[in-house]
Parts: structure tokens; sequence; C-alpha cells
């Protein structure tokens, strides 16, 4: 709907890439890396999903606060980062961990 110029959409897009481009600032910052290169790795189905006006928002404001920034996507289901947390919690990360990271996959940065 956002695409097709519904307001209250644009509306979510443009607040959703505030928030995440607030996380970044905030993380970027205590770290001093807004002036510095850094990479920015953007996850989940939605960022996964490269929803133009959500996608080019966060790149833009991103580059705006840090121009230094790598941005990439992670091109793995989400689920990955699960599993990753499940077997640190049951302790089995030296057995599992290599293949559930062999299977993680982020995209080209931009």
């Amino acid at each position: 709907m956002a695409a097709t110029g519904d307001p209250v959409a644009g509306g979510l897009i443009r607040r959703q890439a505030g928030e995440i481009l607030a996380q970044h600032r905030v993380a970027a910052g205590r770290l001093d890396l807004l002036a510095a290169p850094h990479a920015l790795v953007l996850g989940g189905g939605v960022l996964q999903a490269r929803h133009r006006q959500l996608h080019d928002q966060i790149v833009a404001g991103a580059r705006a606060q840090a121009p230094l920034v790598e941005i990439s996507v992670v091109e793995s289901p989400p689920v990955v980062g699960a599993a990753l947390l499940a077997v640190d919690a049951l302790g089995t990360a030296a057995v599992a961990e290599q293949p559930i990271r062999a299977a993680l996959t982020i995209g080209p940065r931009r």
C-alpha cells in the first residue's frame, strides 16, 4: 500500500525506518563509530524483503548519520539466528554451531 501512495502505510514505513536508524545511531554513537568505517547488517524477514521504500530510507538515513557505514542484508532465514541462540542455551555450540553458521549468508554490501 505504501508503494501506491497510501499515506498511513507511508507513515508506518517512515516510522519503522526512523526506529531502525535511531538504534543504529545510538549503537554507533556509543561505540564512537559515526565517523568511522563500520558495518550495519540488516536482518529479519521484513528487512530481508528489501521493500524499496523502507530499504532506501534506511540506507539513505544510515549514510547521512554515518557516511562510512557499509550496509548489508542477511540473506539467511531468520531462524538461523534463533538456532544459534538455541545451541548456546543447550550447551551444544561446540558440535552444532559450525553447520548453522555455514547456513548464514550475508548479501552484498551497499
